[in-house]
């Protein structure tokens, strides 16, 4: 799996789990949310969450009994600040007050802490949890039971495993038909590419036969691309302006580098497409129609007059052929 995918999956499993919350609704029917963590005592908060209006508790430590609700009625959520003592007595406190649930807030950072008890977690059967330093302040003072907000704390709900599943699947499938997409899109190329090589190859063939060098060809003897003598039977091509090369060394300059024309002399190619080349008594036309041309002089008994010399001098074909060889060098 790819680093993106893994990414991807990682927040689709974020998106399906239900975060712990604290949920102001105010009399304009605003609504605010708060991110908690519920603590490991106490009775657990119900599916549906617990509604319910906020109090700061008196003492705000929570420490020692705590004052009362205002009066009965509502749920009543003890707002207790953090601090001077361990947090189930906080919460157990909070509890023989009267409350329903208790809200202890953090004093110094925004930092959730996980809340674990072991003085009256046998005793404590309301539900806590524990907020920010930042939304404890908001809640003592603009969302208290003065302002007439109604509070709702909503639980940490598990996933189901048909969340990880069609998360998973949805992954799954996603790499899979990315995978097959690159497949069939480098195999697509990769094809087109070997056609027109074909097509290239087929094409040059019949502008420019192939020849198995003997010493009946009368044609220079050596290749002015990588400077090698042409050894018996060698595949060679005679270009019109009768310049040869081996196959292996000309054939990049036209199928690779696309070029059209003798790397000597630039005569092009397809400039004279009646050229003929003569074989001992026999004659072998440039044009042939037959898509890969060989022809062998190896049997030929006759030299005279196999091919015309070029004119050039040798100098100027060593100088001008010099970026040719450099790049058979590199090939």
């Amino acid at each position: 799996m790819t680093k993106k995918a893994f990414i991807a999956l990682i927040m689709v499993l974020m998106l399906c789990y239900g975060n712990a919350e604290v949920i102001v609704i105010t009399t304009a029917n605003k609504t605010f949310s708060f991110v908690d963590i519920p603590a490991n005592f106490g009775d657990r908060l119900p599916k549906q969450g617990l509604t319910g209006t906020i109090v700061n508790a008196i003492p705000r430590d929570g420490c020692s009994p705590i004052q009362p609700p205002p009066y009965t009625g509502p749920n009543w959520f003890a707002l207790i600040r953090q601090g001077n003592c361990p947090y189930s007595p906080k919460v157990y406190n909070a509890q023989l007050a009267g409350y329903r649930a208790a809200i202890i807030f953090n004093r110094d950072s925004n930092e959730l802490i996980q809340m674990n008890g072991v003085l009256f977690v046998n005793k404590i059967q309301i539900p806590s949890v524990f907020v920010g330093s930042d939304t404890g302040a908001q809640l003592s003072d603009a969302f208290n039971y003065i302002s007439r907000s109604t509070i709702k704390i909503t639980p940490t709900l598990p996933v189901p495993w048909s969340y990880y599943v069609t998360s998973l699947g949805t992954v799954a499938v996603t790499c899979v038909a990315i995978v097959l997409g690159v497949i069939i899109r480098y195999s697509y190329v990769f094809c087109h590419r070997q056609y027109q090589n074909k097509v290239a190859r087929r094409r040059l063939d019949k502008t420019v036969p192939i020849f198995k060098y003997s010493e009946a060809l009368d044609c220079q003897d050596m290749c002015a691309i990588c400077i090698d003598d042409f050894a018996l039977k060698d595949r060679i091509r005679i270009l019109p302006c009768k310049h040869a090369y081996h196959c292996k060394c000309i054939d990049p300059w036209f199928l690779v580098e696309g070029k059209r024309n003798c790397p000597l002399c630039k005569l092009s190619i397809d400039a004279n497409d009646s050229n003929q080349i003569s074989v001992g008594h026999e004659t072998v036309s440039a044009s042939n129609n037959l898509p890969n041309v060989v022809v062998d002089v190896s049997e030929c008994s006759s030299t005279e007059n196999l091919l015309e010399r070029s004119t050039i001098s040798t100098a100027d074909q060593f100088n001008e052929v010099t970026p040719l060889v450099t790049q058979h060098s590199n090939l």
